[in-house]
């Protein structure tokens, strides 16, 4: 059945590049492992377990039962990547939940969720490959369960308590300048931002609203004690510019760095 769904699906595609065949899954198999994904992290915002482990692999059963249950305000799927002939996949989802601050208070964080999936007897479930249901986040590797962090890092409950201190103390992600002159003539400048959390943390650009300036972000994924750098430049246009804002999201933690761009001589 399903080699049948392949070979409908790509005639009609005879115009599309080799990279679009083998990577883009058919419209029937993405449509079904989307639809499962949705009712799977749907299940985990309503706090419904029992229909969540409808949809967990029969040999991933016992990590799923003994792992930390999480509630989020909503899930939106980010990423799929398929393999193995479109039978498996790795999928990335992007969920809305909160985090606590000392007593009674709590921010709103994106957490970050990937999880495997593959079909058996032609529906789409999920599993786990490592066995423990391992989950890397900004405070550590969190495991089901145990509690535990990976490495020398301190256990699940912990790793965010520590995570939270940090971001009181300044010490999450850094920039190494909060401020930056690009030349009247054109140019750009190169700043560093470093992460202190003991896990990865994602940078988004929120593009500079001002003409002739932009700003780029390399890598966008940093790891535990990595950096990136910031890239502002400017070029000369009919409206001359003063200043402007450069502003970097951190996710999950929904930190904003901002960075002022000014114009030399001006």
């Amino acid at each position: 059945m399903l080699s049948r769904v392949l070979l409908l699906w790509v005639l009609p595609l005879a115009g599309q590049t080799p990279a679009d065949l083998f990577t883009k899954a058919p419209p029937p198999v993405d449509e079904a492992l989307r639809e499962r994904v949705r009712r799977f992290y749907q299940a985990h915002t309503d706090g419904k377990w029992r229909q969540a482990d409808q949809m967990v692999a029969e040999d991933s059963k016992d990590v799923f039962f003994e792992a930390d249950k999480r509630r989020y305000k909503s899930c939106e799927i980010a990423r799929i990547d398929y393999s193995e002939e479109f039978r498996k996949a790795r999928v990335l989802v992007s969920c809305e939940g909160t985090m606590l601050i000392g007593v009674g208070g709590s921010i709103p964080v994106k957490i970050p969720v990937t999880s495997d999936w593959k079909v058996i007897d032609g529906e789409w479930f999920w599993y786990v490959t490592s066995g423990d249901g391992a989950q890397r986040t900004p405070f550590g590797v969190m495991r089901p369960g145990s509690g535990a962090a990976g490495g020398s890092a301190p256990a699940g409950a912990a790793a965010v308590a520590q995570g939270v201190e940090m971001a009181k103390q300044g010490r999450v992600v850094e920039l190494e300048a909060s401020e930056v002159e690009l030349p009247a003539a054109g140019g750009a400048r190169e700043i560093a931002i470093r992460n202190r959390m003991p896990g990865t943390v994602t940078l988004e650009l929120e593009k500079a609203a001002v003409p002739g300036v932009t700003a780029a972000l390399d890598p966008a994924q940093v790891p535990a004690g990595g950096s990136a750098m910031l890239k502002s430049a400017y070029t000369p246009g009919a409206k001359p510019v003063a200043s402007a804002e450069v502003r970097v999201r951190v996710q999950p933690l929904g930190q904003v760095l901002v960075v002022k761009v000014s114009i030399a001589g001006r």
